[in-house]
């Protein structure tokens, strides 16, 4: 039976669990790839807008966009008239998504947010719409982001695979090519995700070693030319490009696979021609970093993704953050923001004795949690907010309208600047939350019995279970507890028959409307 979650109407109380396919056309490339990074929607512009008067939020994007606006149906109808935040999420606990909140802009980190299914992070691209002639140079002649493991072409299927050493290696070259065409012989080809693989641990041993898929060739003869070596090196496997330098009787041979380079170094030492010479690894001509961006890596320091390299080319104006809050992590990457100069995490003070860390969080809204620490001993806590644009919501408003916990109105004010890890950033991006959902669960599995298997893996906020609907849900104190979670719970043989997935953080839902004549005595009184 399905839920009502699988639809577009999302007004139904049921709604604890996100929808498990989307609702546009499986045919469509970008709409398929368009879960895996939320970046994905807002580059897309308005083409999940719910109305006419939305059709084109983004009259500079649309005008030099790659993507043509207005080509995709609603993602979620329950969330138009929300920005950034509040709109990527749904109301786990029975929220009304449809209140009076108003926005310039569509949502479109929703549609995003619900398309994976687990946090494990792919390494490859996948590259549509490849001319069937095309060669492995040619493709890799516009990849400057980070080591190659390995490049495959599909000709029959006009496809190919590109499978870096990092992770945060290719999430750059995704991110770089949303803005960026990408073509081979004047074709635009398309760009989307692989499916997650680990490295063989053979080639990963090797990598440690200083493999690369470039190996270098010293003391060679001046008989050697480019057409010699690669006819010679082919034996181990499909050649990218060969180079020769005469005067310095070296050269460069960069195998399509490492795999390919580790059997060439290992093997030519042993043979009688190679005997006398070197042979090493050299440097991957796509890791390769140009001047100008050595100078915005020094000025910058880091990337918040933990990007290797910085993405080429500046942008004057930000059509995206500006639309929605939800886009604020991908442009980061793009401007050299670190993630520590950010203000993200709030304190909290004058916390009710009697308060638990359950209470605190019921009356947080408006943002999706990284951590949230309580003293109790101190009444104090501090909340840190995957977007510093939630922080800043929450933050107003507790200074506005005020923040209450146990109907008594707490202090908020700004906490420590703190950055969060790059391996959770990316995971947010495929869903993940500080919130497990346990499905399919059976009477033998309470509240005390989730609490014991689960508290292993970090602090719980709160363990909530709907035996009307067979499932329960597992809230964390972060983020990070919550990936162990997910990881380690699914290995343990008992949970093996259960939907283990993430839920919605309940934190995210929009904030509460107050009755202003209460806004206004409350001020008073305080």
């Amino acid at each position: 039976m399905k839920r009502t979650s699988d639809f577009l109407n999302q007004n139904n109380p049921d709604i604890n669990k996100k929808p498990k396919f989307s609702q546009a056309s499986y045919g469509d490339m970008y709409t398929q790839y368009a879960g895996m990074n939320p970046a994905t929607a807002m580059m897309m512009g308005t083409q999940y807008s719910a109305s006419p008067a939305m059709s084109n939020a983004f009259p500079q994007a649309a005008a030099s966009g790659p993507f043509p606006m207005g080509q995709f149906p609603a993602a979620n109808g329950s969330m138009y008239n929300y920005t950034g935040t509040q709109a990527m999420l749904g109301t786990q606990f029975g929220g009304n998504m449809n209140s009076g909140f108003s926005s310039t802009f569509s949502p479109t980190a929703a549609a995003a947010m619900v398309g994976r299914q687990n946090v494990e992070v792919s390494r490859t691209i996948y590259l549509g719409n490849v001319p069937k002639d095309a060669s492995a140079t040619e493709i890799l002649n516009s990849v400057k982001t980070g080591a190659i493991e390995s490049i495959k072409i599909l000709p029959e299927k006009n496809c190919a695979f590109l499978s870096f050493v990092d992770p945060t290696s290719a999430q750059a070259f995704y991110q770089e090519h949303l803005v960026k065409k990408l073509t081979v012989q004047g074709t635009e080809l398309k760009i989307g995700w692989g499916k997650p693989s680990p490295i063989p641990s053979s080639i990963q041993l090797a990598i440690q070693n200083g493999a690369t898929r470039n190996v270098y060739l010293g003391q060679l003869d001046a008989s050697v030319t480019e057409e010699s070596l690669r006819e010679e090196m082919s034996k181990f496997g499909p050649i990218d490009q060969v180079k020769v330098l005469p005067e310095k009787n070296i050269g460069f041979v960069h195998f399509t696979s490492i795999a390919a380079a580790v059997k060439a170094v290992t093997t030519l030492p042993t043979e009688s021609t190679w005997a006398s010479r070197r042979v090493n690894y050299g440097k991957d001509r796509c890791a390769y970093v140009p001047k100008t961006g050595q100078q915005q890596q020094q000025q910058s320091g880091q990337y918040a993704f933990g990007f290797q390299h910085p993405l080429q080319g500046t942008f004057n104006f930000d059509p995206y953050n500006a639309a929605n809050p939800a886009a604020s992590m991908m442009t980061q990457a793009y401007t050299g923001m670190t993630g520590s100069n950010l203000p993200r995490t709030l304190y909290l003070g004058s916390i009710p004795p009697e308060a638990t860390c359950e209470d605190l969080c019921n009356s947080i809204r408006g943002g999706i949690l990284f951590q949230i620490r309580y003293f109790a001993e101190k009444h104090i806590a501090f909340v840190t907010f995957v977007e510093p644009a939630a922080a800043m919501s929450v933050h107003n408003q507790g200074n506005f309208t005020g923040l209450f916990v146990k109907s008594r109105r707490i202090r908020v004010g700004w906490g420590k600047p703190m950055a969060i890890p790059p391996a959770v950033l990316m995971a947010v991006q495929q869903g993940a939350t500080r919130n497990i959902y346990i499905g399919g669960i059976e009477d033998n599995i309470t509240e005390e019995k989730l609490r014991r298997d689960f508290e292993e893996y970090g602090d719980i906020e709160l363990i909530n279970t709907l035996r009307e609907k067979n499932c329960a849900f597992v809230n964390f104190t972060s983020i990070s507890n919550a990936m162990k979670a997910l990881q380690g719970i699914k290995q343990k043989e008992e949970y093996s028959g259960y939907k283990i997935n993430y839920g919605k953080d309940r934190c995210g839902n929009p904030p509460r409307r107050l009755n202003p004549d209460r806004v206004t005595e409350e001020n008073e009184q305080a």
